[in-house]
């Protein structure tokens, strides 16, 4: 099995640097065979294209269409039947905070199309209760409000390892009043299990979460606190 690397971006030529410099084709031994890139129309597109080699590859959309569209384009253009999906500012990390090779982990898992497969640490914080939990939407609805199980950051954070194909199907039904970045991704993972699919939470599965305080996005639409309640009750219901 191979699975692509694959980032959104946006005036972040230099976060991508970052990743590229991590070499994750030798950091994975052979598991991430790819990179592709897709800037969501930013004057860093000539920047990124002088990092193409024949198995980093870059694109460009003709129009700003927002992180979660993007996201779209951007696993489409995958040849594998995996990807992880990451924002261009968090890192795979090789090894958990158990020690434990993250990359060996994905390898013997047992993948289904089904599944989007989801962190279940991010900078040695652990999701205690959900790690190695098999989510569906009622098992998440039950919990939901929970603050123990910290469901509203771990359905928000996006990087995922994903089925190219039918993750792209699910995208077919965004509704673009949704695409601020503050609601993009919980509103997308409710999608996603609406559809009878599931969430797995991986425990010694982790990546490095960047907090940023430039606010840097290319988001669309106002967020108010209305649009956010809209998506929690869509869990709720």
């Amino acid at each position: 099995m191979n699975i692509s690397l694959a980032f959104t971006t946006w005036k972040s030529a230099d976060w991508i640097k970052q990743q590229l410099d991590r070499d994750y084709f030798n950091l994975s031994e052979g598991l991430i065979d790819e990179i592709i890139i897709l800037d969501d129309c930013s004057e860093d597109y000539n920047i990124l294209k002088g990092y193409e080699t024949s198995n980093i590859k870059v694109y460009q959309n003709e129009v700003q269409l927002s992180p979660l569209l993007g996201r779209k384009h951007l696993v489409s253009k995958c040849k594998n039947d995996w990807v992880f999906l990451m924002d261009s500012d968090n890192f795979l990390l090789k090894e958990s905070s158990n020690g434990v090779n993250c990359f060996d982990v994905i390898r013997n898992l047992s993948l289904s199309k089904d599944t989007i497969y989801c962190p279940g640490f991010i900078n040695h914080f652990g999701y205690k209760n959900l790690c190695n939990k098999i989510l569906d939407l009622n098992l998440i609805k039950a919990h939901f409000n929970d603050p123990s199980h910290y469901l509203k950051i771990f359905l928000n954070t996006g990087n995922f390892l994903v089925p190219r194909d039918n993750y792209v199907s699910v995208c077919e039904q965004i509704d673009t009043k949704y695409l601020h970045y503050t609601v993009d991704v919980i509103y997308f993972t409710y999608l996603w299990l609406s559809q009878h699919n599931f969430l797995h939470c991986v425990g010694d599965y982790e990546y490095h979460h960047t907090i940023r305080q430039d606010g840097f996005t290319n988001t669309h639409g106002d967020l108010s606190i209305d649009k956010l309640n809209e998506v929690y009750n869509m869990y709720n219901k």
